[in-house]
């Protein structure tokens, strides 16, 4: 049985790298990372771009609108320690213009 207990739930391990995510879910914020190189957004959080691996991605806070696609839960195990797993596939509707930013 699921409960809404917060101990209940695995935490995640943070990392220096993805800190500044983890700090900022922590404050109802959701970042995505844009790079000053090629313009693109990444998700996942990390240190560098996925694109063109250039370093240190700028944090850009999401609003909040997008388009989820899938959603799926992944049950692992049924034991205490290890909860259901929750993964979906989304995109963020924006539009690519001078100083475009995802919506």
């Amino acid at each position: 049985m699921l409960t809404a207990d917060p101990t209940y739930w695995p935490q995640p391990e943070v990392s220096g790298e993805t800190r500044p995510f983890w700090e900022a879910c922590g404050r109802g914020e959701f970042l995505l990372q844009r790079c000053d190189g090629c313009g693109k957004f990444q998700y996942p959080y990390r240190g560098f771009c996925c694109h063109c691996w250039a370093g240190q991605p700028r944090d850009v806070p999401s609003t909040g609108r997008g388009t989820v696609w899938s959603y799926s839960v992944v049950r692992r195990n049924r034991s205490r320690d290890t909860a259901p797993s929750r993964t979906s596939s989304w995109s963020s509707s924006w539009r690519r213009a001078s100083g475009s930013s995802p919506t």
